[in-house]
């Protein structure tokens, strides 16, 4: 799933979660920012300190799925060298 930090026009950066795009906005916190104006959007009436534990919690699932992705495709790629 590629992600673009910062609405920069739709450049792919690393997603790591200290990874900062060329705005100077973290990943994560771009990410929750997202899923903030999702929430809110969706008119979920929260209180403001839920909605942000909300919106970073998914945002770290995102992080973690995308980073288990990544592991995956390097296994497997290491699996398909031929080594010998």
């Amino acid at each position: 799933m590629p992600i673009s930090a910062g609405g920069n026009g739709g450049t792919v950066y690393p997603v790591e979660s200290g990874h900062r795009g060329p705005s100077g906005i973290y990943v994560r916190d771009w990410l929750a920012a997202m899923a903030m104006q999702a929430i809110v959007t969706a008119r979920i009436k929260e209180e403001p300190a839920k909605v942000a534990t909300m919106a970073y919690r998914l945002a770290d699932a995102m992080l973690e799925k995308r980073e288990l992705e990544v592991q995956a495709g390097m296994q497997k790629r290491w699996n398909e060298m031929d080594i010998g």
